[in-house]
């Protein structure tokens, strides 16, 4: 599964990631098992080191839910 979102990422860019990042926002939040959580961690990290600044406006979302995540 972690090839196939690597694949995924790397077609992933700024504006593709508008769309994506509710959708890791979920998983984040509401992710059954630490392999799903772990798994979307890792491919918001990879996605955040490719993209850069591209990344930036959608961060907000995925810290938010990260930190929803950890006082849950």
């Amino acid at each position: 599964m972690g090839d196939t979102l690597d694949a995924c990422g790397r077609f992933t860019d700024g504006d593709a990631l508008g769309a994506l990042a509710p959708r890791l926002a979920q998983l984040i939040k509401r992710g059954v098992g630490v392999n799903t959580r772990a798994g979307t961690a890792r491919f918001v990290a990879a996605l955040a080191a490719r993209l850069g600044s591209d990344a930036r406006p959608h961060a907000g979302v995925l810290i938010k839910a990260r930190r929803i995540c950890r006082h849950s």
